[in-house]
């Protein structure tokens, strides 16, 4: 899986084309300022995270 890095201006300038293009291609994208990064993951993936550590309760 290949995690995609946009800068924080350019994120917040296409903030829908970014969330649309993480949920299509189901890739976590990382969004990275000056002083922090985040990760945003589309909810698929989340969902598949939590069932990893939960064991598929």
């Amino acid at each position: 899986m290949t995690m995609k890095t946009i800068k924080y201006s350019n994120a917040r300038q296409t903030l829908r084309t970014v969330i649309d293009d993480c949920v299509n291609n189901n890739e976590p994208v990382t969004i990275v300022s000056k002083s922090n990064k985040v990760v945003i993951i589309s909810e698929a993936q989340y969902l598949m995270m939590i069932d990893e550590i939960n064991g598929d309760k």
